[in-house]
């Protein structure tokens, strides 16, 4: 279970798939993870198999992520001073490469525009139609939509540096021209909007 059985490249979830085990290297130690979420809750368990550390964190509440993370972090400390490859390191796209990413993105149930900052870029997420109809049903209101900042990170990924899902990883899959096909945002794909501009 813990032996790498197909590579994520670079997934929001893990770097490697393990018979349902998410994957990733911090400081050469091995972090072997899987968790959920839903509407209204979040969870996670991930072990450090060589280090006889296991963590599991249980939340009622769309927000439960920051106790998450919170909670990840006394662990990772054990293991690295670093959360994942490249997460400490500045690392900046250049204009045609921005120029690339920037644009909206669309999925059955949201839409994403990401726009760029002066440290990184941004992801304004807001449901379609269908998405609203959801999330009524399951909430009874629709949740206003915040923007969610973001830097890149090495390996074609963005790293979520704010608010409720800060840590969280995306990544970009591109063409092979080179261009952005569609970007990974929560585990979901959302696919480049080329009507959009």
């Amino acid at each position: 279970m813990r032996e790498p059985t197909a590579p994520l490249h670079g997934g929001a979830l893990g770097d490697w798939v393990g018979i349902s085990w998410l994957m990733r290297d911090i400081g050469g130690v091995r972090i072997v993870a899987h968790g959920g979420s839903m509407n209204g809750q979040q969870s996670a368990f991930e072990l450090v198999p060589e280090r006889g550390f296991a963590l599991t964190v249980l939340t009622n509440a769309d927000a439960g992520s920051l106790a998450r993370e919170g909670d990840h972090r006394v662990g990772v400390r054990g293991v690295s001073r670093a959360r994942g490859a490249g997460a400490g390191r500045r690392w900046t796209l250049d204009e045609v490469e921005l120029a690339r990413l920037i644009g909206r993105y669309d999925t059955m149930h949201a839409r994403v525009d990401v726009s760029a900052r002066a440290d990184g870029i941004v992801l304004d997420v807001a449901y379609t139609e269908e998405g609203m109809r959801m999330v009524r049903e399951l909430l009874g209101e629709v949740p206003e939509p915040k923007p969610i900042p973001a830097r890149v990170i090495p390996g074609d990924r963005f790293l979520v540096t704010e608010g409720d899902a800060k840590g969280m990883k995306g990544n970009i899959l591109r063409e092979p021209d080179g261009s952005v096909r569609a970007i990974n945002v929560g585990g979901r794909l959302a696919y480049r909007n080329r009507e959009v501009s």
